[in-house]
C-alpha cells in the first residue's frame, strides 16, 4: 500500500498514516519512507528578483547591475567558489545559483533549482543584507 503525503501536512499525518497501514494489517506492514525532491516555486523566484529590484531602485549606490547585485547576495548567502582563469585572472562565483549548483569535481554548474524552503530563506537574507546596508526594502504581498 502506497500512503501519498501532500505538501503542507504535517508530520503527525504522516505517523498516522503509517499508524492506519499497520492496524489494516495485523500480520505486519512493510513501510517504505522515501525523500522527495523538494517542491519548486517560480512564485518565490519572482519575489526574489522583484526584491532584489527593489534594493537596486532603492540605492543605486550597491551596484549598477542587477545581476551583480544578484551574485553579490548568492556569494554572501551560499559562499563562493575561486576560479583561476586562462589569463591567470581569479574570479569569485557563488557556489549556488537560483537554478543550479556548482559541482567541485566537474568544476562546473549542475541544473538544480532552489525549493520553496531555500527561496523563503534567501528572501529573509535578502532584507537583512539590505537592512545592513541601511536599506529598508518594502513588504512581499504573498499571492492569493
Amino acid at each position: 500500500m502506497i500512503v501519498k503525503i501532500g505538501k503542507g501536512q504535517s508530520c503527525d499525518r504522516i505517523v498516522q498514516a503509517i499508524r492506519d497501514v499497520c492496524e489494516r494489517n495485523p500480520l505486519g506492514a512493510m513501510v517504505e519512507v522515501t525523500p522527495v525532491e523538494p517542491e519548486y516555486s517560480r512564485e518565490e523566484e519572482k519575489g526574489f528578483h522583484w526584491l532584489l529590484n527593489q534594493w537596486l531602485l532603492s540605492d543605486r549606490g550597491i551596484t549598477w547591475d542587477v545581476d551583480m547585485l544578484k551574485t553579490k547576495v548568492l556569494i554572501a548567502f551560499f559562499g563562493a567558489v575561486r576560479l583561476t582563469g586562462p589569463g591567470g585572472q581569479e574570479e569569485l562565483i557563488p557556489v549556488r545559483r537560483t537554478t543550479s549548483e556548482w559541482d567541485h569535481e566537474k568544476k562546473r554548474y549542475k541544473k538544480k533549482k532552489l525549493s520553496v524552503e531555500q527561496y523563503a530563506e534567501l528572501i529573509d537574507f535578502v532584507y537583512q543584507m539590505a537592512a545592513e546596508d541601511g536599506t529598508v526594502l518594502p513588504v512581499m504581498e504573498k499571492a492569493a
